[in-house]
């Protein structure tokens, strides 16, 4: 029924009230939701404002998000949209992740580690003092000259 009807407020809400009867939770998961800012068809208030209401008013819908913004950001970054001032995400409650302990660290490297060679994972998990993103992009850096051939000069001018 929802997609004959283009996922309208109206189907979408029977939906829902239908999931929380059965004791259905649907989880939305939405990482770097900051880039949501910059899409030209998403950043807009019908967008923000129907994710608010749906995840408001439905308790078979949860919302996670991630993001490098904080709510603050993106408060500020959505306010043109909001003609009665209250800001989109004040039904979000926001999450500040640290750098993950220590057992935690080598198991984001652990799948490559071989491939890095015997003391880079060290090296990568010590440079990014636990943080995850961190841990990614030095070991993404690291793994190029592993499994791509190297740049000659003379082929980086061509």
């Amino acid at each position: 029924m929802c997609v004959a009807n283009d996922f309208g407020a109206f189907v979408l809400e029977r939906l829902f009230a239908q999931m929380n009867v059965e004791k259905w939770r649907l989880v939305l998961l939405l990482d770097e939701f900051d880039t949501l800012l910059c899409h030209p068809t998403l950043n807009c208030a019908e967008f923000f404002g129907s994710l608010r209401s749906v995840v408001s008013r439905s308790r078979s819908v949860a919302l996670v998000i991630a993001s490098r913004q904080s709510l603050a950001v993106l408060n500020k970054s959505t306010s043109e949209f909001s003609r009665t001032g209250s800001p989109y995400f004040n039904f979000l409650d926001e999450i500040t992740l640290g750098p993950l302990p220590g057992p935690r660290r080598g198991r984001i490297v652990a799948p490559g580690a071989r491939s890095l060679q015997r003391r880079r994972p060290r090296f990568i998990l010590g440079a990014a003092g636990g943080h995850p993103y961190f841990v990614q992009a030095a070991a993404s850096e690291l793994w190029m000259p592993v499994t791509k051939s190297k740049t000659t000069p003379e082929s980086a001018v061509s």
